[in-house]
């Protein structure tokens, strides 16, 4: 075999890799991008079907995950309008058991008569959320608005009004009130009979006080009359006797102890 017919063989051999190379590597290139795949499915029910627009309505919602406990929350609109935002599924002796029983009633203004649109979304631990197809609800007939009724007439309102119920249980007892002002002053009544005067016991005896300091001197008092001076001869006189009755008391005496 010549050079050049080995140089042929090269450039066939190379063209044939970088063919095989090529029919790999493009159609990669080329492959649209794939939704996410999801390991769980959702299956999830209505009741009602449908029903008036004041009926409540039970959405049952069931997910299959590989994973038992796996957390996962749900959301429900209502024509657009959240019912429920990120409600987390239920949760027996801390395993999650991914299913959720929803019930709400359509708002009022959006209860129209005719088809509205339940959707279920589900999110996983992830933060991805997956939508299931559009539930079709239909409100069959609506409950007229209160200002409807401000129109009728009391016999009307008398026919199309059921026997009363029976009286439902007394509420919570709500907040006191702010004081309302003071009213004025009524007439003063008539005095009442007195009543009998009460025994009180004596109370203990209080302690003495200090002794007060010296009051104040009194004025001197006025001078008294000079008294008269008796004669000599009888203050003798009235000694003499007082000496001669004392000896005769002695004397006495002293005889008695002597008998």
């Amino acid at each position: 075999m010549t050079e050049m017919d080995r140089s042929d063989w090269l450039m066939v051999i190379y063209t044939l890799l970088l063919a095989m190379l090529l029919t790999t590597l493009i159609p990669s290139f080329f492959q649209p991008v794939s939704a996410v795949a999801y390991p769980f499915t959702v299956s999830y029910q209505v009741l009602p079907p449908s029903g008036a627009s004041d009926e409540e309505i039970l959405v049952l919602i069931r997910v299959n995950h590989p994973n038992d406990n796996e957390p996962l929350w749900a959301y429900v609109t209502w024509d657009y309008r959240p019912i429920v935002q990120r409600q987390g599924d239920v949760v027996f002796n801390r395993v999650h058991q991914n299913w959720w029983d929803i019930a709400f009633t359509p708002p009022q203004d959006l209860s129209v008569k005719g088809k509205h649109h339940i959707r279920i979304r589900i999110e996983d631990s992830t933060g991805n959320v997956v939508s299931w197809p559009v539930w079709e609800y239909t409100i069959t007939n609506t409950v007229p608005q209160v200002e409807w009724f401000d129109d009728l007439s009391e016999e009307a309102i008398a026919k199309i009004t059921g026997p009363m119920g029976p009286p439902g249980e007394v509420g919570e007892t709500g907040p006191p009130g702010a004081v309302g002002p003071l009213g004025e002053g009524g007439p003063q009544g008539e005095l009442g009979p007195q009543g009998p005067i009460g025994i009180g016991e004596q109370g203990p005896t209080g302690s003495i006080g200090l002794p007060g300091g010296p009051g104040p001197r009194g004025e001197t008092g006025g001078r008294g009359e000079v008294g008269k001076s008796e004669p000599v001869w009888v203050v003798y006189t009235s000694l003499v006797f007082s000496i001669a009755s004392m000896v005769t008391v002695l004397w006495g005496f002293y005889r008695e102890r002597k008998t």
